[in-house]
């Protein structure tokens, strides 16, 4: 159970991303549809989405400033943020149906509340000496929010110094402190990073890293619990106790993961062998030049755990992106999307302005190094830029479909199948060159938030895009 206020797809790398799902009859026309588009005056550098009754807002933000918008890309508000503020949230904090901002500083945590499409001035609601960065220039998302009693109010799970501190909402009236889980960190607070499986792989990530906590029923026993990355180690936060109260028990485990010549994380929970409890996978986008790898490992769980010692390793050469957790073949697989480092890449990027992308299918459970299936893809690479992609089930069948810059100014949405042949269900006119993120809105149907559209250093788009994805399952 992970809080997601924003958009419904964890375009992870949760972080973007994209993959698979349906079959359309060979003479099916790519359908067309319509783009929004807003100059919002500077190059965006973070974005996502909220919620107020059911409708989708959208926001982008550079240094400490957001622009607000609503669902046709109107502009309805710019915001300055304070000048301490390390970190953003949205959450419905007082259950009225409508996400409120959260800022996050080292000393106190402030809400604006959202009314008549604006945010109020901040106001604080907790004072909390909090293990946050000094000076941020571009934030980030937290996702500190969870409803973890699941009474309709959001509370705040929050990293201080060497502990984490649960705030429980009382009615969206007050914050009450509930417990505090206390850890041993290793050096610096502020070069940790738990996950980051909701973003785009191709996001460009701030050099502030915020710890993320990520919650599940690890144990089903229908009680939220929680998992936070600690350096090498592990913290699991489970409900016990006779009353089975949330964050009751600590259980470490240690994780050893080399972290040399890292430059992109990326951890998620899933349960690949269906055994009713959720296996780790860890992996990280390492090497340089020519030796560009990804290294995954999948730490099966055990009475509820992931086990160090129940590790299962893959290395897949050329990888740029992290993995991507695919519902394929009637299970969870992953999907490996790489780009060829070697010689051919050199001789299609010079030659042919052209780059492949190659989606290889893997088996998580199995020590085969070899993928289950690989299929490629051609986009174009001029300007040296790597298009954006995103991920989800945007046709309802209960499979992945990814979606994937193409061109300069195209994008193809990918319903894709079991063996991953190619089936483009729709065409987006937007630039091809930028962070992707999907949101789901009131009647379900998906669209495509595009931000930070640059080709290159010297290519400054100041202007988002917002386009549907058709649910073109239910017209075949």
């Amino acid at each position: 159970m992970q809080k997601k206020t924003g958009g419904d797809c964890p375009l992870c790398l949760k972080k973007a991303a994209f993959v698979a799902a349906f079959f359309l009859p060979l003479n099916f026309l790519l359908a067309q549809t319509k783009t929004f588009t807003a100059d919002v005056g500077f190059v965006p550098q973070m974005g996502g989405a909220f919620k107020t009754n059911q409708r989708n807002y959208f926001y982008v933000g550079r240094e400490k400033k957001l622009v607000i918008l609503d669902d046709s890309l109107r502009i309805t508000q710019t915001i300055q943020l304070l000048n301490e503020t390390a970190a953003i949230d949205f959450a419905d904090l007082n259950g009225d149906g409508s996400d409120e901002l959260i800022e996050f500083t080292q000393a106190a945590i402030f809400r604006r509340n959202f009314l008549n499409e604006k945010f109020s001035e901040p106001h604080a609601i907790i004072h909390e000496r909090l293990a946050l960065p000094l000076y941020v220039e571009n934030l980030e998302q937290s996702h500190l929010a969870i409803d973890y009693d699941k009474d309709g109010f959001y509370d705040l799970f929050l990293p201080a110094e060497g502990k984490f501190v649960v705030y429980h909402n009382d009615a969206g009236k007050r914050f009450r402190k509930e417990t505090t889980l206390a850890y041993k960190p290793h050096g610096s607070f502020t070069n940790r990073l738990w996950q980051n499986s909701d973003l785009p792989s191709n996001t460009i990530r701030s050099t502030v890293l915020i710890p993320q906590p990520m919650f599940h029923d690890f144990n089903n026993d229908g009680i939220v619990d929680a998992a936070a990355r600690i350096d090498e180690r592990i913290y699991y936060f489970m409900s016990g106790g006779k009353n089975l109260k949330p964050f009751a028990e600590t259980i470490l485990k240690i994780y050893p993961i080399a972290q040399e010549d890292i430059y992109v994380a990326y951890a998620e929970f899933c349960d690949f062998d269906n055994d009713g409890e959720l296996d780790l996978i860890y992996s990280a986008v390492k090497g340089l030049g020519l030796n560009i790898r990804v290294e995954i490992r999948v730490f099966k769980s055990y009475n509820f755990i992931p086990e160090p010692r129940r590790v299962i390793e893959h290395t897949i050469q050329g990888g740029v992106f992290s993995p991507l957790i695919a519902s394929l073949r009637g299970r969870k697989l992953l999907l490996q999307p790489t780009i060829d480092t070697g010689i051919g890449f050199f001789m299609n990027y010079i030659l042919r302005s052209r780059v492949s992308l190659t989606l290889q299918l893997i088996d998580p459970l199995t020590t085969k190094g070899n993928p289950l299936e690989k299929t490629t893809l051609s986009f174009d690479s001029k300007e040296s830029a790597v298009p954006g992609f995103a991920y989800g089930d945007f046709t309802g069948d209960g499979k992945t479909d990814f979606i994937l810059g193409t061109e300069i100014n195209g994008i193809t949405v990918y319903g894709g199948n079991d063996d991953l042949s190619k089936k483009e269900i729709a065409h987006i006119d937007a630039p091809a060159y930028g962070i992707f993120k999907t949101v789901t809105d009131a009647k379900k149907e998906s669209w495509l938030f595009i931000f930070m559209t640059q080709r290159s250093k010297a290519d400054k788009k100041t202007a988002v895009y917002l386009a549907p994805i058709d649910r073109l399952a239910n017209a075949h």
